[in-house]
Protein backbone atom coordinates (compact mmCIF):
# COMPACT_ATOMS: atom_id res chain seq x y z
CA UNK A 1 0.00 0.00 0.00
CA UNK A 2 1.21 3.30 -0.76
CA UNK A 3 0.44 7.04 -0.17
CA UNK A 4 2.36 10.15 -0.30
CA UNK A 5 3.94 12.57 2.58
CA UNK A 6 3.49 16.10 2.52
CA UNK A 7 6.60 16.94 0.58
CA UNK A 8 5.32 14.49 -2.21
CA UNK A 9 7.57 11.52 -1.11
CA UNK A 10 6.07 7.80 -1.91
CA UNK A 11 5.53 6.22 1.18
CA UNK A 12 5.49 1.95 0.82
CA UNK A 13 4.27 0.43 4.18
CA UNK A 14 5.36 -3.04 2.29
CA UNK A 15 8.93 -1.58 2.18
CA UNK A 16 8.98 0.20 5.46
CA UNK A 17 13.19 0.22 5.44
CA UNK A 18 13.81 3.28 2.85
CA UNK A 19 10.26 5.02 3.94
CA UNK A 20 11.61 8.80 3.44
CA UNK A 21 12.40 10.19 6.78
CA UNK A 22 12.33 14.22 6.47
CA UNK A 23 11.99 16.32 8.75
CA UNK A 24 9.77 18.90 7.84
CA UNK A 25 6.79 16.32 6.59
CA UNK A 26 6.73 15.37 10.23
CA UNK A 27 6.43 18.73 11.77
CA UNK A 28 3.81 19.76 9.06
CA UNK A 29 1.82 16.37 9.48
CA UNK A 30 2.04 16.47 13.33
CA UNK A 31 1.04 19.88 14.09
CA UNK A 32 -1.94 19.34 12.12
CA UNK A 33 -2.87 17.02 13.57
CA UNK A 34 -4.72 17.29 16.57
CA UNK A 35 -5.11 15.06 19.96
CA UNK A 36 -7.96 13.76 21.90
CA UNK A 37 -9.22 13.58 18.14
CA UNK A 38 -9.97 17.15 17.97
CA UNK A 39 -12.14 17.11 21.04
CA UNK A 40 -10.16 19.97 22.62
CA UNK A 41 -10.91 23.29 23.69
CA UNK A 42 -8.03 24.88 21.18
CA UNK A 43 -6.31 23.10 18.10
CA UNK A 44 -3.23 21.17 20.67
CA UNK A 45 -1.24 19.30 18.23
CA UNK A 46 0.54 16.20 18.12
CA UNK A 47 3.31 17.74 17.54
CA UNK A 48 3.39 19.78 20.85
CA UNK A 49 2.46 16.46 22.96
CA UNK A 50 5.78 15.34 21.99
CA UNK A 51 7.34 17.86 22.96
CA UNK A 52 5.69 18.45 25.78
CA UNK A 53 6.17 14.70 26.90
CA UNK A 54 10.02 15.38 26.26
CA UNK A 55 9.61 18.47 28.42
CA UNK A 56 9.06 16.73 31.51
CA UNK A 57 10.90 13.71 31.13
CA UNK A 58 13.30 13.28 33.76
CA UNK A 59 16.29 11.52 32.60
CA UNK A 60 18.59 13.82 29.78
CA UNK A 61 19.03 10.38 27.92
CA UNK A 62 15.31 9.72 27.27
CA UNK A 63 14.61 12.86 26.38
CA UNK A 64 14.63 12.47 21.84
CA UNK A 65 13.11 9.15 22.58
CA UNK A 66 10.22 10.87 24.37
CA UNK A 67 10.01 14.10 21.99
CA UNK A 68 10.50 11.01 19.18
CA UNK A 69 8.20 8.74 20.36
CA UNK A 70 4.75 9.49 18.47
CA UNK A 71 6.52 10.18 15.19
CA UNK A 72 5.34 7.28 13.05
CA UNK A 73 1.78 9.56 13.63
CA UNK A 74 2.77 11.47 10.91
CA UNK A 75 2.76 8.17 8.67
CA UNK A 76 0.34 6.21 9.85
CA UNK A 77 -2.32 8.74 12.23
CA UNK A 78 -3.31 8.93 16.03
CA UNK A 79 -6.04 6.19 16.51
CA UNK A 80 -7.85 7.13 19.82
CA UNK A 81 -6.87 4.64 22.19
CA UNK A 82 -10.64 4.19 23.13
CA UNK A 83 -10.94 2.70 19.46
CA UNK A 84 -7.45 0.59 19.40
CA UNK A 85 -8.91 -1.39 22.50
CA UNK A 86 -12.55 -1.63 20.78
CA UNK A 87 -10.38 -3.96 18.21
CA UNK A 88 -7.66 -5.81 19.98
CA UNK A 89 -6.96 -7.81 17.09
CA UNK A 90 -6.27 -4.78 14.87
CA UNK A 91 -4.35 -2.95 17.84
CA UNK A 92 -1.79 -6.05 17.53
CA UNK A 93 -1.25 -5.30 13.83
CA UNK A 94 -0.84 -1.54 14.42
CA UNK A 95 1.20 -2.39 17.35
CA UNK A 96 3.82 -4.25 15.09
CA UNK A 97 3.74 -1.54 12.19
CA UNK A 98 4.21 0.99 15.12
CA UNK A 99 7.13 -0.68 15.55
CA UNK A 100 8.11 -1.33 12.55
CA UNK A 101 8.59 2.97 11.73
CA UNK A 102 9.70 3.07 14.85
CA UNK A 103 12.76 1.06 14.50
CA UNK A 104 13.17 3.11 11.00
CA UNK A 105 12.92 6.69 13.15
CA UNK A 106 15.54 5.43 15.57
CA UNK A 107 17.97 4.64 12.92
CA UNK A 108 17.41 7.68 11.14
CA UNK A 109 17.83 10.22 14.40
CA UNK A 110 20.33 7.95 16.27
CA UNK A 111 17.75 6.95 18.96
CA UNK A 112 17.70 3.56 19.62
CA UNK A 113 16.06 4.07 23.05
CA UNK A 114 12.81 4.68 20.77
CA UNK A 115 13.19 1.11 20.23
CA UNK A 116 14.36 -0.79 23.67
CA UNK A 117 11.27 -2.40 25.43
CA UNK A 118 12.62 -1.32 28.86
CA UNK A 119 13.00 2.33 28.05
CA UNK A 120 9.66 2.21 26.53
CA UNK A 121 7.47 1.52 29.54
CA UNK A 122 9.36 4.33 31.10
CA UNK A 123 8.16 6.58 27.63
CA UNK A 124 4.42 5.46 28.04
CA UNK A 125 4.72 6.22 31.80
CA UNK A 126 5.29 10.54 30.80
CA UNK A 127 3.01 10.46 27.92
CA UNK A 128 0.56 8.95 29.89
CA UNK A 129 1.45 11.56 32.80
CA UNK A 130 1.22 14.22 29.59
CA UNK A 131 -2.18 12.79 28.74
CA UNK A 132 -3.53 13.29 32.22
CA UNK A 133 -2.29 16.85 32.17
CA UNK A 134 -3.52 17.84 28.75
CA UNK A 135 -7.01 16.16 29.65
CA UNK A 136 -7.33 17.97 32.63
CA UNK A 137 -6.17 21.33 30.66
CA UNK A 138 -8.30 20.77 27.29
CA UNK A 139 -11.18 18.56 27.76
CA UNK A 140 -14.40 18.89 28.92
CA UNK A 141 -14.94 16.47 32.06
CA UNK A 142 -12.05 14.45 31.94
CA UNK A 143 -13.03 13.46 35.57
CA UNK A 144 -15.22 10.80 33.54
CA UNK A 145 -12.42 9.21 32.03
CA UNK A 146 -9.00 10.22 33.09
CA UNK A 147 -7.13 10.17 36.59
CA UNK A 148 -5.92 13.31 37.51
CA UNK A 149 -2.06 14.17 36.82
CA UNK A 150 0.32 14.00 39.38
CA UNK A 151 2.60 16.16 37.72
CA UNK A 152 1.05 19.86 39.47
CA UNK A 153 3.39 22.35 38.00
CA UNK A 154 3.23 21.86 34.03
CA UNK A 155 0.88 24.26 32.17
CA UNK A 156 -0.07 23.38 28.60
CA UNK A 157 -0.80 26.65 26.65
CA UNK A 158 -1.93 27.72 23.12
CA UNK A 159 0.79 27.70 20.95
CA UNK A 160 0.59 28.91 17.46
CA UNK A 161 1.86 25.82 14.54
CA UNK A 162 4.56 28.26 13.46
CA UNK A 163 5.79 28.30 16.74
CA UNK A 164 5.44 24.85 17.55
CA UNK A 165 7.29 23.65 14.41
CA UNK A 166 10.03 25.93 15.19
CA UNK A 167 10.32 24.61 18.79
CA UNK A 168 10.40 21.05 18.17
CA UNK A 169 13.13 21.28 15.56
CA UNK A 170 15.03 23.07 17.86
CA UNK A 171 14.89 20.70 20.72
CA UNK A 172 15.21 18.19 18.18
CA UNK A 173 18.44 19.49 17.03
CA UNK A 174 19.87 20.08 20.50
CA UNK A 175 19.34 16.44 21.41
CA UNK A 176 20.44 14.53 18.67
Amino acid sequence: MKFLTYLGDVVDLDDIANIPIKLEAIVHTMVKTCRFNGATRWHYSNLQHCFNVSCICKEQELKLACLLHDVHEHLIGDIITPVSRHFPEWKVQMDSLKHSIDVRIAAFFGCPELVDPAVGKIIKSYDTEMTSIEAYTLLRNPEKVFAPPTIRDYEIIKVKNTVMRRKFKERLRRLI
